[in-house]
């Protein structure tokens, strides 16, 4: 199944990509970075998959940080001298809902909001596909790359 192979693929890239930045190599993207607004942050993907997909979503939240610059922790924000107070932010999730039909299938749902500083929803996607065809990771980069 080619899908199956081109999971394997992603895995084995980020795997290295991972091992390499741990031994201090400096990786650099090879794609911009997308873009928002300097006002702009981007949240950490949150997991709402079920525990049966809980080490793909390593790698489904490795390949969401990947293209973005994510919101940095709070204790290094008041030190940085650059730093904009951000008006928008970015928060997406990723679920996992199991196929009563067929075993190990799943309907994946992807959700991005676009929230003002207030809290207030601007924006909101929501995409959806199954896994009958796809791994859960192709099925979420096919979901989540649809800026």
């Amino acid at each position: 199944m080619l899908s199956g192979y081109v999971d394997s693929a992603i895995k084995n890239y980020y795997d290295k990509r991972r091992a390499a930045i741990n031994s201090g190599v400096e990786v650099r993207n090879v794609y911009p970075l997308r873009r928002y607004p300097a006002t702009t942050r981007v949240l950490p993907l949150k997991d709402r998959l079920p525990p049966g997909l809980a080490n793909e979503f390593t790698y489904m939240r490795e390949s969401y940080d990947y293209p973005y610059k994510l919101m940095p922790d709070s204790s290094s924000l008041s030190k940085n001298a650059d730093f904009i107070a951000p008006t928008h932010f970015v928060d997406s999730s990723i679920e996992a809902i199991p196929s009563r039909d067929k075993p190990h299938a799943y309907q994946m749902i992807f959700t991005r909001a676009v929230r003002n500083a207030n809290g207030i929803t601007e924006q909101l996607e929501l995409r959806s596909t199954g896994t009958f065809r796809l791994t859960p990771l192709a099925a979420f980069l096919y979901l989540s790359n649809g800026d």
